[in-house]
């Protein structure tokens, strides 16, 4: 078999691009470990020398100008016009990186795979969607057509791509997770005992359904934490929420949380909450129930397996489901959570390792750059 050279191409290779940064790393490492032979490409930001610092396999940085959200990187570009890659796999949509695999990829005939990772969702378009149409109607929707392939991380996802209208083949892989290692037992506590939300405070994430329906349960001997970093100024408008309905002191709000602090956190916890309105994947899921944590997250997201595999509660979202999870989820007896926390963790084990999801990604690369056959994962 001929080698292959791989591009994986992102706009942040730190914690600035959150979920999508972590998975970019993570798939890299297995695959590199793995011998395929590919470098990582982003853009500089204040992190990435600091988030990317035991990074086995190669990668690189580029400048950008004008607005830090577009990314726009001649250097980048270059870069990519004079490289010798078979294929770029594009993670993220909107940002420059992508227009510009997508510009080389034609001129060079180099295939090009688009990762939404979620940023095409039914939800993500119709929010904030004057700027979408735009960006939709100025570039993005060109290069989403002249895309050879996608990769989408659930069948929900495929779905919503072929409700744009994209014909081309899609790769439905899910996202995979580091595994941490097993937690010896999980204490039941002193008293509070601990509901978690670790993610973007965004409004796609639900909070405010969360607020409410926190506020409406008042589960006794519980605290909400809730960590992620605030976008758009939304957790003052969670803690004015919270304020109104009287359970200021129930809701610690303790910002973003990074590295082992992050695990460190998760292994406090008792119980998680992803009570989104929209997510690809949701890859705090995996993390969570990868720490023996049970689960609640709304249909929002993918996670039927919560449901399936006795670990968590796969809810409607809404405020009246989330507060009765809560009420469930809170009234179950430490030992029994435990249970639930353990068949969590034999599910990751299980499905979302990336050694499994690297097995699967590299067929569908070997494939694309025309050196395999057709891989079951891929729907035509």
């Amino acid at each position: 078999m001929k080698s292959m050279k791989l591009a994986m191409i992102t706009s942040s290779l730190s914690r600035t691009g959150g979920g999508i940064s972590q998975v970019v790393l993570d798939l890299s490492s297995e695959c590199y470990r793995h011998g395929l032979s590919l470098e990582v490409l982003g853009l500089e930001d204040e992190y990435v020398s600091t988030d990317c610092i035991d990074m086995a396999f190669p990668y690189l940085v580029f400048s950008s100008k004008g607005p830090r959200g577009f990314g726009y990187s001649p250097d980048l570009h270059n870069y990519l016009a004079r490289s010798d890659f078979q294929l770029f796999h594009v993670h993220g949509v909107w940002t420059y990186p992508g227009v510009a695999a997508g510009v080389v990829g034609r001129r060079r005939n180099i295939p090009v795979m688009i990762s939404p990772h979620g940023s095409l969702t039914k939800w993500t378009l119709e929010y904030k969607s004057f700027k979408k149409r735009l960006a939709l109607m100025a570039y993005q929707r060109r290069e989403l057509r002249a895309a050879m392939l996608f990769h989408a991380t659930a069948e929900s996802e495929a779905n919503d791509l072929r409700a744009m209208g994209l014909t081309q083949p899609i790769a439905v892989i899910p996202n995979g997770i580091v595994l941490p290692p097993p937690i010896s037992h999980k204490e039941s506590g002193p008293s509070p005992r601990i509901a978690l939300f670790l993610s973007r405070i965004h409004p796609k994430k639900g909070l405010v359904n969360l607020v409410s329906a926190w506020a409406k349960v008042r589960p006794r001997g519980w605290k909400l934490v809730i960590a992620g970093w605030d976008e758009l100024g939304h957790q003052a408008e969670l803690e004015h929420a919270a304020q109104a309905a009287g359970i200021s002191d129930l809701i610690e709000f303790i910002g973003p949380i990074f590295g082992n602090a992050k695990w460190e956190l998760y292994a406090k916890a008792n119980l998680f909450i992803l009570p989104t309105f929209s997510e690809n994947f949701g890859l705090v899921v995996a993390e969570a129930l990868a720490c023996e944590i049970p689960t609640i997250v709304t249909k929002g997201a993918p996670w039927q397996d919560v449901e399936t595999y006795g670990c968590g509660w796969w809810i409607d979202v809404g405020v009246d489901p989330l507060a009765e999870a809560l009420d469930t989820a809170t009234r179950i007896a430490p030992d029994e959570l435990s249970r639930m926390g353990l068949r969590g963790r034999a599910l990751v084990e299980e499905k979302y390792t990336w050694k499994h999801i690297e097995e699967e990604m590299n067929k569908v690369y070997q494939w694309a750059m025309g050196q395999g056959g057709l891989p079951d994962c891929v729907r035509m």
